[in-house]
């Protein structure tokens, strides 16, 4: 599927910052897909992406915020014991 028209909305949840990118499809294909950044201090820390396209953006955009926030809940909540973090993201 053929993307444009992105849409891009931040949102600040737990500390973090949600970056969330829906696009639709340009190409006669139905449907809304993308992509949340999570940032966390000022470093991009991980990409959560749809594993499929939801029919409207309102619910593209829901599905992926509710990925982030489980995501980031998910992190919080573990033991940090360690001293390892997050690896460093290669650039498309």
């Amino acid at each position: 599927m053929t993307m444009d028209a992105e849409r891009i909305d931040t949102v600040e949840y737990r500390g973090w910052e949600v970056r969330v990118l829906v696009q639709a499809g340009s190409d006669g294909s139905a449907g809304f897909a993308g992509h949340a950044e999570l940032w966390l201090n000022g470093d991009h820390k991980c990409r959560i992406v749809l594993a499929s396209s939801r029919a409207a953006m309102a619910d593209a955009r829901a599905a992926l915020e509710t990925k982030a926030h489980a995501f980031i809940d998910d992190w919080i909540t573990r033991s940090h014991t360690g001293t390892t973090m997050f690896g460093e993201l290669e650039s498309d």
